[in-house]
Order: structure tokens, then C-alpha cells, then sequence
């Protein structure tokens, strides 16, 4: 017997799945013509197709271009929030790096890799040149700045108000509201516990109570989320706290899929320790992959070497007819929920790609298991749990000194803290 059933719509989740909807065909543009292919000289411009199998992974992590069996791309369009490079700075983000950067793999093969930063605000501008043997020749370009010196087509504007209302009509639908700031921000997602991260992950264990048997209370107790997967806040002062599926779909986006990991403990414990493997207590590389958890306790000591910063690890029990939290247990297998990005090795975690006991798929939005807990939670007052605790470090968060102890007294209360846990903890 399957002890994951397939999601019943009509039973289970009451929310149909919020992709925007698709015009009627009497309203899309008329199919283009394509034309024949202009006549040689071919070999400056070579495109190998049929392209080989895409790997299990992909897309790929950008380091992965730098591996001896890398993807098939020439020129992979990365995905990063991170401000665009270039020869220039156009607008507040100051480059980094080049654009395009340049990866010499280990053939000798160039491949270009670029990137346009987040929310439209730039448009990719690249002009490739390959040889006859497919490889890059030569290449010039930079990212252009969409700002009010770029006219908009009066005639693509046009076409798109018919589109334009049938999304405002999913978008502006009120789904609950919010008494408090609801903190999506980049440097508290990926740098510690933001309350944000554990409404949406507490969202994807309530998804998960409505297939409890004998043995469980749930399919799972425990969901992660990486914190770039949170693209925006939403603000308790914005619109008298309401909740709209704009807010929904501005904070998540990507419309993952949430799957379901099997993982033994020891693989939980190394996925945890990737979270915090380049963690920078300057804030200024953040890392995508920093996990928001619900059903986790974890704490981190960063001055201890990268793979042994995990120094508590903790998982509610599924099993406990009264839930409580339990040591994380080597080989134990562990249920995580999780978005399909980070199941398939999304940020770099080939941990749980290589390591999977099973893989389990709901085949249910993020975006509807978030949508549909605010509904029944209205409103709102996520607050922080101590569910990522630091010790050990005294800056956890640039310009601030939320979260770290200071002076004599800053050690009392570190002292009582620990305390604290050791009873709560059992130590």
C-alpha cells in the first residue's frame, strides 16, 4: 500500500493550484512565420542540436560548470540575486565581477556565464560569436538598465491589457491578513531565523497533517526552505495588513513543487552543515542556501571547522503521541519536506540529491500550501522560536546586535540561556 496517496483536490486542498491562467486562444497574438535559415557561411554561427540528455540535476549550480564532467551549456543564464557585472556600475548595485564571467573548464573549453540581477531591473545584452568547432570566439555586452530612459511599445502595451486583467483578477484576491511584519529581507532570511521563513515552512507541515495512520500524526513534522527562495516581506503597514496572492507569489515566486525526502540522520546532520559551510558573519556574500526549518531545532557554533559547526541537532517527533523534540539519530530515516528545487540538488545540496531513501511527490504548489495556511490562520503573528541558535559568535548579523550577547551582561544572560537548554534538552 502507497502510504503517500496522490493530493485529492476536492478532499484535501481546497485552494486550486494558483498558476496564472492562460488567455483563450482569441486572444493570442497570431502564430509567427519562421524563416528559412539564411544561406552559408554557417560556421561562425553553430548550434549542436540535438542536445544531449539534460542530467538529473539540472539546472546545475553555477560551480558546477567547474566540474570534470560539466552540463552542456555555452552560455548559462544563472540565477542570482546578486548585482549584475559588468564594466559599469548603471544604477546603486555595484558590480561584480565581469559580464560575462569567463569559466575555463578543465578541456580547455570557455564557457560564459551571465546574469541580469532580480526583478526586471535589467535586461541581459550578450552578442556571441562561436567557430566552426561550436567553441565561443568572441563576445561583447553588457546589461542594460530598464529605467524611465527605456520608452515602452506603445503596441506591446496594448496586447498585454486583455493578459493584464485576467492576472489582476487572480492577484488582488484577498487571502487573510497580517498584525505583523512578516520579514523576507535577504541578509536575516539567509543569515539566521526570520519569521517569515517559518510561517512558509510551518505551512508545508500543516500540508502534511492530512494524511496522519496508527504510527503518525502527520506524513511529516519536518519541512526546510532555502532562504533565497524568499524574494520579498510583506508588510503588517501595507494595505491594513492584507494578504493578497501578489504577496503570495512576489515572497515565492518559483512555484516549486513540495516533495517529500526520505534521509538518514546523518545526512540531515551534513545538510544542516552545508547550510553554514561558507557562511559569511560580514553579510556580504549571502548564501541562497541557508535553511529556514520547521520541526528542527539547530544550533551552530561558526568557529568551529566547516562539517563540524553543527553542534545540537534536534527533530519533533512524528511518531510521540505528545510531539517533542528528539536528538537526531545517524542512522535514523528522517522525512523532510522540502521545495523539488533543493530535492533535486538545487544550491548546491547534492546531499540530498546523492543521499535520498525516498522521494516522495505531493505534486502541491508552495504557493497553495502557503496560501491556503493563511486562510486558516488569519491573521497573522509568526514571531521567531529559536529554531536556528548561534553560539559561540558575536556577530551574527552586520549593524546589528540582535541575537548576540554584550558585555558582562550579555554573559549572564548567555549563562541562563544555556541553562535553559540544558534542561529543555536534557543535556
Amino acid at each position: 500500500m502507497n502510504p503517500y496517496p496522490p493530493p485529492n483536490p476536492s478532499l484535501s486542498y481546497p485552494l486550486p493550484h494558483r498558476r496564472l491562467p492562460l488567455p483563450s486562444p482569441s486572444l493570442l497574438p497570431p502564430s509567427p512565420v519562421f524563416l528559412p535559415p539564411p544561406p552559408s557561411p554557417p560556421q561562425e554561427y553553430r548550434y549542436p542540436l540535438p542536445f544531449p540528455p539534460l542530467p538529473p540535476s539540472f539546472p546545475p549550480h553555477p560551480s558546477s560548470f567547474l566540474s570534470p564532467t560539466p552540463p552542456p551549456a555555452d552560455i548559462p543564464l544563472t540565477h542570482s540575486p546578486s548585482p549584475p557585472p559588468g564594466d559599469s556600475d548603471p544604477s546603486t548595485e555595484p558590480s561584480v565581477g565581469q559580464y560575462p564571467t569567463v569559466v575555463t573548464q578543465a578541456s580547455g573549453r570557455r564557457v560564459l556565464v551571465v546574469q541580469a540581477y532580480a526583478f526586471g531591473k535589467y535586461l541581459g545584452h550578450l552578442e556571441v560569436t562561436f567557430d566552426a568547432a561550436g567553441e565561443v570566439k568572441s563576445w561583447r555586452g553588457n546589461p542594460v538598465l530598464m529605467d524611465n530612459t527605456v520608452e515602452e511599445d506603445p503596441r506591446i502595451l496594448s496586447e498585454l491589457v486583455p493578459f493584464q486583467e485576467q492576472v489582476e483578477s487572480v492577484v488582488k484576491e484577498e487571502i487573510g491578513k497580517t498584525y505583523v511584519f512578516l520579514d523576507g529581507t535577504r541578509v536575516n532570511c539567509r543569515m539566521k531565523e526570520c519569521n517569515l521563513g517559518n510561517l512558509q515552512t510551518d505551512a508545508i507541515v500543516h500540508m502534511n497533517t492530512k494524511y496522519p495512520d496508527d504510527a503518525r500524526w502527520a506524513r511529516t513534522a519536518l519541512a526546510i526552505l532555502n532562504g533565497g527562495g524568499i524574494r520579498a516581506s510583506i508588510d503588517e503597514r501595507a494595505s491594513n495588513g492584507t494578504i493578497t496572492m501578489e504577496d503570495i507569489l512576489t515572497v515565492a515566486p518559483f512555484q516549486n513543487t513540495i516533495d517529500i525526502v526520505e534521509l538518514k540522520g546523518r545526512h540531515v546532520k551534513e545538510m544542516f552543515e552545508y547550510s553554514v559551510q561558507n557562511y559569511d558573519i560580514t553579510g556580504q556574500n549571502l548564501f541562497g542556501g541557508f535553511l529556514q526549518v520547521s520541526g528542527f531545532v539547530v544550533v551552530y557554533d561558526l568557529n568551529l571547522p566547516v562539517g563540524q559547526r553543527v553542534v545540537r541537532l534536534q527533530a519533533r517527533c512524528v511518531s510521540c503521541r505528545v510531539p517533542e523534540m528528539k536528538d537526531v539519530k545517524e542512522d535514523e530515516v528522517y522525512q523532510v519536506a522540502m521545495p523539488s528545487y533543493l530535492a533535486n540538488g538545487g544550491d548546491g545540496y547534492e546531499v540530498i540529491r546523492d543521499n535520498k531513501v525516498e522521494h516522495h511527490l505531493t505534486g502541491l504548489l508552495d504557493t497553495d500550501a502557503f496560501s491556503q495556511y493563511i486562510m486558516l490562520n488569519t491573521p497573522i503573528y509568526q514571531g521567531l522560536e529559536n529554531r536556528i541558535l548561534y553560539i559561540n559568535s558575536n556577530d551574527l548579523c552586520p549593524g546589528s546586535t540582535a541575537g548576540r550577547p554584550q558585555g558582562f551582561l550579555g554573559a549572564v544572560v548567555l549563562a541562563i540561556m544555556v541553562v535553559v537548554l540544558a534542561g529543555r534538552f536534557e543535556i
